[in-house]
């Protein structure tokens, strides 16, 4: 048996990197935004990070199976 906090925790897994990965996102696409065409130049670091976020989802897990987790934790 699994105290409170323990089932707490294991519910929020799914959604730490999926609200990361999203704040990240949001981040990176208003400074490309900011800096314009200068964002999607690889010689900046701007664009570099416009790409690593973009690749993060993938390595991190697609956002779309992170939901699926939350919302299995949801449901019990």
């Amino acid at each position: 048996m699994t105290c409170r906090h323990e089932r707490n925790r294991m519910k929020h897994r799914g959604s730490t990197p999926w609200r990361a990965s999203e704040l990240q996102k949001r981040v990176i696409d208003r400074c490309v935004q900011l800096h314009g065409g200068y964002g999607y130049m690889m010689e900046y670091p701007i664009g570099r990070a416009y790409v690593d976020t973009r690749i993060q989802t993938i390595y991190g897990g697609t956002t779309e199976i992170m939901k699926e987790i939350i919302g299995r934790d949801i449901a019990r």
